[in-house]
């Protein structure tokens, strides 16, 4: 019994040790759970205590110039993943830890294992978190940021087609509507969030492609955006071209922005690879046309919509002003009825509160109401919404002068950036400023004009040019409308032409002409003409920027009502028929930049012609005899040579000069001279000095410019003097004369050893002046230039001193308009050049220095109160690091201004391509 109490007993205990085993072992891992959750709760405080610092770090250092870091914007990325699975695995721990149960031991292995998991993946990630770095800079280079103007509506636009930038599938988008809605706004903001956002591109380009754009216009920008050397560029046929192009982009993953399609552009024939999910890259275009979005296979396409009415009015208050609005407690009410008239379109708004922004009464404002409700217009498209609003601008110009001057410039093709010079000219030409007599103040008058347009925002600065303050453009809309109402409201269609395409005129040939009172044609694609127009009506021909060598016997034979002709750039023009000489009405001839030989004998019959323009006409070798004396109208004359020689020989040139000093009503000169006598003439002349506005002297032989302090005072209008190619002149002197200080019939040189000259002795004028190839040891002359702007100086090999030291003693009182009004100034080449000046000077307006290639010159006459407007000092980096400064301060200063010379270097070399 005892033996079989024991046989039960024994197995009993063993089962009690297993079950008390299992139990313990359960008891432990319970706790050993509990222990880890705790670790695992507290583990996270810790990561999340990481993330807050670093969220925090990141708030104080990214800025517009400092992103952060792809290896932060990982760990970022790798918390919010664990933060986003931890709250489910601490819930399930904390749920077996209550069970306390002996059952699913594998069910508590697996949530023991995903505590212990995640501890580990805690650990790493605190110890990830320790960075020395969180930004870095931004490729700022990469986008150029555009400005935007007024938002308003088109947030939720950016983020659709933003969006679309981050699908993979995604890789053509349009983006249309209405001309002057906002297009090319929103595609300024998606450029600009590139700038503002982390991504994975490597190129930004942006273009502006315009109405019929061809193939080989858009080529040449997006090189030009590339950088790719005219070494390699030039000689290339259009296919070699295009491999180029497609050489350069299909390494990277870029982004082409086409501002203004208006028809299907062919990517391939660019050299631009399609976009796709592989390479990752996107093209982005604005039209006006959802069919060109359809021509052009856009994967997504974005209508922009005119404003709701409430944003059109907020947009309205802001352009006009809380002034006005609080002037009259009627016109609140009456600019939300103005506001209305605009049907939410942004550049009618905009244009229209400008118009109004003066105006105070209520009584102007019910008028402009009346204007905008009861101006009738069947246009369809643009003049049933646009036209007639933007009439109103036009309608509230000053007088008929400034509204004529205006609808002339729609005569330009579209996007064409207009040089101020020449619209003036061509308005003095078509008669608009002849209430003058002097051409200068005609000028002035074009002049204030520009500026009225320009604020009436009918017409804007250029922007193809770094000079762009030069040139002005107008809107692509605001150009259709002015061409719609020089057109008498689109009901004479043809009353002026523009034909920027071959095609027009191999379409309907020379037969709209016949209506036409104003025509043009322009670009490359104009290769020869063929026929006689028959336009007894047409007023102005322009002819610009083709390939024509001549035009066809008898092309100008029917346009005897012809008053202005302007065939300007046209370098490959070599010939003129002679039936010029038959246009006995023109008043304007402008053959400026051409390649003409000669001129036709019949010239000399244009008795009416007032203005002749032949700048950079290389290939002048003569004038017919007599032909320029002939002219007896004749108030401008011009033969200026940006490259500071000319075609005449001496004989050719002393009969020009001869021939001018005989016209009675020469009022304005520009010319450049290479011969010694006719230089001599020219400066001894009083009716020339009073006249000339822009002269270059190009003689070798030339050793001593001397000029009478009545001459400088004479040359009230000379505005550009440049001194090219005198090799031999050692000096230039203004002397006093005789009455005022001559000597025993010396003249006493009057540079810096006496008094000054009084302002009224001065170039009064003169704001360029660019000297090459001279041997002057310095330029001290042009202390008597108060206004001078620009100052060029160019292989001078003798030039120490730009202002003599000597002048130093009292200078500052006697000179004090001294570079006054100086922005821009360039030492090229200059050997000898060891000071600007011999003090520190204000400089107070000075942009631009540029210095190459100058040695010794090893100071700057700066202080820490000079050049406060200076943007950029450019040279080579050894130059500038042995520049010596008045103190360490002033040179830090100055040395935000001297940019890395490496930015304005390209690194890649496409020749290894």
């Amino acid at each position: 019994m005892a033996a079989l109490l024991a046989s039960l007993v024994i197995p009993i205990w063993d089962i009690g040790k297993i079950i008390w085993n299992s139990i313990s072992s359960r008891a432990d891992y319970i706790h050993d759970l509990g222990n880890n959750l705790e670790s695992l709760e507290y583990e996270m405080g810790r990561l999340k205590r990481k993330k807050e610092d670093v969220e925090a770090r990141l708030d104080r250092e990214e800025n517009e110039w400092f992103q952060r870091t792809h290896d932060v914007t990982d760990w970022l990325k790798r918390v919010h993943r664990l933060e986003e699975s931890m709250e489910k695995i601490i819930q399930t721990c904390k749920e077996e830890v209550q069970k306390k149960c002996l059952g699913g031991c594998w069910t508590s292995n697996r949530v023991g294992n995903k505590v212990s998991e995640a501890l580990k993946t805690v650990a790493e990630l605190i110890a990830d978190a320790n960075f020395d770095v969180l930004v870095q800079d931004k490729p700022s280079h990469l986008v150029d940021e555009r400005p935007e103007g007024t938002n308003m509506g088109l947030d939720a636009n950016l983020e659709e087609v933003w969006r679309w930038i981050e699908d993979s599938s995604v890789g053509i988008i349009g983006i249309y509507g209405m001309g002057g809605v906002g297009k090319t706004t929103l595609l300024k903001k998606v450029n600009n969030k590139f700038r503002e956002t982390s991504h994975s591109f490597n190129l930004v380009i942006w273009i502006i492609v315009s109405k019929d754009a061809e193939v080989v216009r858009v080529k040449e920008l997006i090189r030009n955006e590339l950088e790719i050397p005219d070494t390699v560029w030039q000689n290339k046929n259009v296919d070699d071209k295009a491999a180029l192009i497609f050489r350069v982009l299909r390494r990277k993953k870029f982004v082409l922005f086409l501002d203004d399609l208006w028809e299907r552009v062919d990517i391939l024939k660019l050299g631009v690879p399609l976009p796709d999910s592989a390479n990752g890259s996107k093209i982005i275009f604005t039209t006006r046309s959802e069919e060109v979005c359809g021509r052009m296979e856009a994967h997504r396409r974005l209508r922009v919509e005119c404003l709701p009415a409430e944003l059109a009015l907020d947009l309205f208050r802001t352009k006009l002003g809380e002034e006005v609005l609080n002037s009259h407690m009627e016109i609140p009410k009456l600019a939300e009825l103005v506001a209305l008239e605009c049907k939410g379109l942004p550049l009618a708004l905009i244009t229209i509160a400008r118009a109004m922004a003066s105006r105070r009464t209520p009584q102007e404002w019910k008028h402009a109401l009346k204007l905008l409700r009861s101006y009738p217009s069947n246009f369809s498209g643009m003049g049933d919404h646009v036209f007639p609003i933007l009439k109103f601008s036009y309608d509230s110009l000053s007088d008929y002068t400034v509204k004529k001057c205006f609808l002339y410039c729609c005569i330009f093709p579209e996007d064409h950036d207009i040089e101020k010079n020449e619209l003036i000219e061509l308005w003095i030409g078509e008669g608009f400023l002849d209430k003058f007599e002097n051409i200068y103040d005609a000028r002035n008058e074009g002049e204030f004009i520009l500026g009225s347009l320009k604020l009436a925002c009918l017409l804007e600065d250029g922007t193809r040019y770094s000079f762009s303050t030069k040139h002005v453009r107008m809107h692509d809309v605001i150009r259709d409308m002015a061409l719609w109402l020089a057109c008498d409201n689109g009901e004479k269609e043809n009353k002026i032409l523009v034909q920027d395409h071959v095609q027009s005129v191999k379409d309907h040939g020379f037969t709209r002409w016949k209506e036409a009172v104003r025509t043009s044609i322009w670009g490359t694609s104009f290769k020869s003409l063929t026929g006689t127009p028959l336009c007894q009506n047409l007023q102005t021909l322009l002819v610009g920027n083709t390939h024509l060598e001549m035009f066809p016997t008898g092309f100008f034979q029917f346009m005897r009502a012809l008053t202005v002709l302007n065939l300007s750039d046209n370098r490959e023009l070599r010939m003129l028929p002679e039936e010029i000489g038959e246009l006995i009405n023109l008043h304007y001839l402008n053959l400026s930049s051409t390649s003409i030989k000669e001129l036709p004998v019949g010239i000399k019959n244009l008795k009416n012609l007032k203005v002749l323009l032949l700048d950079d006409t290389y290939f002048l070798r003569k004038f017919p005899e007599e032909s320029v004396s002939s002219l007896s109208s004749l108030t401008v004359f011009s033969m200026f040579f940006s490259q500071g020689y000319q075609s005449l020989d001496e004989l050719a040139e002393f009969m020009l000069v001869e021939d001018l000093g005989r016209l009675e009503h020469i009022n304005e000169l520009s010319i450049t001279l290479s011969f010694f006598q006719t230089i001599l003439i020219l400066l001894q002349s009083l009716k020339f000095a009073k006249c000339i506005r822009r002269l270059s002297i190009g003689c070798k032989y030339l050793i001593s410019l001397e000029l009478p302090s009545s001459a400088v005072k004479s040359m009230e209008h000379l505005e550009r003097l440049e001194l090219k190619g005198c090799y031999s002149l050692e000096e230039f002197i203004i002397f006093a004369e005789q009455d005022e200080g001559m000597m025993h019939g010396i003249p006493s040189p009057f540079l810096y050893n006496s008094r000054p000259l009084g302002a009224h002795e001065c170039f009064y004028n003169l704001s360029v002046v660019d000297i090459t190839f001279c041997s002057m040891v310095n330029l001290t002359w042009l202390v008597h230039a108060p206004l001078l702007q620009t100052l060029t100086v160019i292989r001078c090999n003798l030039l120490t001193e730009v202002i003599d030291g000597d002048l130093r003693n009292g200078a500052t009182e006697e000179y004090p308009d001294l570079f006054s009004n100086l922005k821009a100034l360039s030492l090229i080449e200059l050997p000898s050049l060891q000071l600007i000046c011999w003090q520190a000077w204000p400089f107070p307006v000075l942009e631009d220095i540029h210095v190459k290639n100058c040695p010794n010159l090893r100071e700057l006459p700066f202080n820490s109160n000079s050049a406060k407007n200076l943007k950029e000092i450019t040279g080579e980096k050894s130059w500038w690091d042995g520049l010596m400064w008045e103190d360490e301060t002033v040179k830090l200063v100055f040395a935000s201004k001297f940019p890395d010379p490496d930015e304005h270097l390209h690194s890649e070399s496409f020749d290894s391509e």
